[in-house]
């Protein structure tokens, strides 16, 4: 906010700051602890009440295969990822945008811009880099207000992998005999 206010001359009194708490977001953490998470998702996804869903995960690969998954046991998932082209990533967005229950399995490279005000429920597949790409991605739910969930399915390898990210490495299958990126 500094750095803001500093580049466009805004003085400190006129800056206006609501706080992050959004009542009307439910956060929830649904480990796996036996390597099921794909399953684990499909439950949850089944349980709720249909809505416009956001699954983050940490790989292209990944999101391919969730969404995969999702969508051969019934449910309208379509991967979103950074590797498809361009006309693809927006006929998906399109889609996502203009539906009330699709589920869209995205790497982070969905999500910005996105202004859709019925997302009902993100899902972290994967743990998030941080804490501040947390709650930027559980932002784009409940946006008009309503009940909305926002869960983790942390595998056990999760805190490896992020560790990984943050020091900038990837691993080569060789590195990590006993590591399998599900």
């Amino acid at each position: 906010a500094d750095d803001i206010r500093a580049a466009f001359d805004i003085a400190t009194e006129d800056q206006v700051h609501t706080g992050f708490y959004r009542p009307n977001l439910e956060l929830s953490v649904v480990p796996d602890v036996g390597g099921n998470r794909k399953e684990i998702l499909l439950a949850q996804l089944r349980q709720r009440v249909p809505g416009a869903t956001i699954v983050y995960v940490t790989l292209q690969r990944t999101a391919e295969e969730v969404a995969e998954y999702l969508a051969a046991h019934g449910l309208d998932a379509t991967a979103y990822h950074a590797g498809l082209k361009n006309e693809d990533r927006t006929a998906i967005q399109d889609a996502f945008m203009s539906s009330a229950n699709a589920v869209i399995v995205a790497t982070i490279a969905f999500g910005m811009g996105v202004d859709k005000p019925d997302i009902r429920y993100v899902y972290h597949y994967n743990l998030p880099k941080g804490l501040e790409s947390y709650s930027q991605e559980n932002v784009r739910a409940g946006l008009v207000g309503n009940p909305s969930l926002c869960e983790v399915l942390p595998p056990a390898v999760a805190v490896i992998t992020l560790k990984l990210f943050r020091q900038d490495y990837t691993p080569e299958p060789h590195t990590l005999p006993f590591f399998h990126l599900p």
